[in-house]
């Protein structure tokens, strides 16, 4: 009698346990996480002012197309640096390459018939304006038209996103969301709140935090606008950390504890019986 007793309360226990245990399962997998849509706090037709872009200059180190046109095939010639490639044999020519201007420390370029150019600190515009000038001033191509295109512009991305990598900067006012969308989004396991964003200021590196669930946080926010050299990473969330461990064994998830209390009824209806 006793005995019945003892295993009537221990199957009540196990199947009270198993209930509590996929009644919050059921609790945590149905609830959706609130950090992990982006800009909660915007609402419709609401105006937020944009952070001042920053325009991308020159720097050193950096790798410059210019191009001049002029009327004049000559001077056309003298001024666009072409590099012969290797014979094309789908068309049986050569094909040219122009060669790129590299700043040098003290931000200059050697230019054709103007010697040192200082470029530093210039935007792509600043530069075409300033050359067209010198070359008109000089009165070395009078109908001279610049165009300055800047070929190492570029970006990285690391952590929990579909396509981490190496990106080019494509347009002057890069922002972040065109850099979220070039690598395809955050990964399920991307954390929105948690955004890190590295850029380089003359020696040192500055840091900036960025939360995608707040809007008004990401557009005016200094780090709105890429520059070249930055690295974004994501950091990941708690079920992608649980995921592995440092000896590569897998941890619990949300399938162990439901397995678990499978045991339990299990255990519970055996000993019922």
């Amino acid at each position: 009698m006793e005995r019945d007793k003892m295993l009537m309360g221990i199957r009540r226990k196990l199947t009270t346990l198993a209930a509590g245990l996929c009644m919050a399962l059921c609790f945590v997998s149905c609830k959706a996480p609130v950090d992990y849509n982006y800009f909660q706090d915007l609402t419709p037709n609401e105006l937020v002012t944009l952070a001042k872009a920053r325009p991308i200059t020159i720097k050193p180190q950096d790798e410059l197309n210019i191009v001049v046109e002029t009327k004049d095939p000559q001077l056309r010639m003298a001024y666009n640096k072409t590099l012969i490639s290797e014979f094309d044999p789908r068309n049986m020519n050569a094909i040219d390459y122009m060669i790129n201007y590299v700043v040098d420390e003290e931000g200059t370029i050697n230019f054709p018939y103007l010697g040192k150019v200082k470029l530093e600190d210039m935007t792509r515009r600043e530069a075409e304006l300033y050359i067209e000038k010198e070359l008109r001033g000089q009165k070395l191509v009078n109908d001279a038209s610049v165009t300055v295109s800047m070929t190492n512009r570029t970006f990285n991305v690391m952590g929990e996103v579909q396509r981490p990598g190496t990106y080019a900067i494509n347009k002057d006012n890069y922002t972040l969301l065109d850099a979220i969308s070039a690598v395809g989004d955050l990964t399920t396991y991307g954390v929105r709140s948690e955004i890190q964003l590295i850029r380089q200021e003359g020696g040192s590196a500055k840091v900036f935090n960025i939360d995608l669930t707040q809007g008004k946080q990401l557009l005016q926010s200094p780090a709105f606008y890429v520059q070249q050299g930055d690295v974004i990473y994501v950091k990941a969330n708690k079920t992608r950390q649980m995921q592995s461990t440092t000896n590569g064994s897998q941890t619990m998830t949300y399938s162990f504890w439901i397995s678990l209390a499978s045991v339990i009824v299990t255990l519970g209806v055996v000993l019922f019986k």
